[in-house]
């Protein structure tokens, strides 16, 4: 199965690093699956706080690479949405619900029928009133054709530091990148680079203070993000 491309398959195999999590998933931060029946798959992501404290998660819409031939919806705790919206709030969990096992999910519902091919959706997961407390996660679906070969994408890990970064931020091993863009929480864009380098750098002592991601595009146009914090 093709590894990584948003976040998905970085943290799924090690390829990518991110921050330390805030939440507990189930099956975890990052998914990498294949489609599971042309006429209907589904693809979840489930999570809860730590410490199976209550809490109200809202999430965000980073980016949308489903193929468009793909016929697609999304389900949350609370409700579900036809395609997939900028962004959304799940129903409140108590500390009960938590502690009884009662997550917040994500579902992704999708008809591919014979449209081969592949996608990513990237989302950042928070505390409603709270965008620092939250995570990137990320779900990497291929509906590979049975009459062609899988290719394997191996990208370098990331080593990004500071983070949270006040001035200026690095970052390495970015050897099978080639461009970089600094993504607000809405999908505003407020950087781009076009040519990357063994140690790339940043400034962020311009930007006002909150979250902020790297979107990472590789020479097979793979994407890779990364959650950054600026205080």
């Amino acid at each position: 199965m093709k590894p990584h491309s948003l976040l998905i398959a970085i943290l799924c195999l090690s390829a990518f690093i991110s921050n330390a999590q805030n939440f507990e998933y189930t099956p975890s931060q990052h998914i990498d699956e294949q489609i599971q029946a042309e006429n209907f798959s589904f693809h979840e992501i489930r999570m809860i706080t730590s410490d199976l404290s209550g809490i109200q998660l809202k999430w965000n819409l980073i980016e949308n690479t489903m193929p468009v031939d793909w016929s697609y919806s999304l389900c949350d705790l609370g409700g579900c949405y036809v395609g997939i919206p900028n962004s959304g709030i799940m129903d409140p969990i108590t500390v009960e619900q938590a502690q009884d096992g009662f997550m917040g999910f994500l579902k992704l519902n999708i008809t591919a029928s014979t449209f081969y091919g592949e996608g990513d959706v990237v989302f950042y997961v928070h505390e409603v009133g709270n965008t620092t407390f939250g995570d990137t996660v990320s779900m990497h679906i291929s509906h590979p054709n049975p009459a062609s070969g899988i290719v394997e994408n191996n990208l370098n890990a990331i080593e990004v530091y500071p983070n949270p970064v006040h001035s200026e931020l690095s970052f390495t091993s970015v050897s099978e990148f080639e461009s970089c863009e600094v993504l607000g929480l809405n999908g505003q864009v407020y950087a781009v680079i076009k040519t990357m380098v063994a140690e790339q750098k940043i400034d962020f002592s311009g930007f006002s203070n909150g979250v902020y991601f790297l979107k990472l595009t590789d020479k097979k146009g793979n994407i890779a993000t990364q959650k950054v914090i600026k205080n």
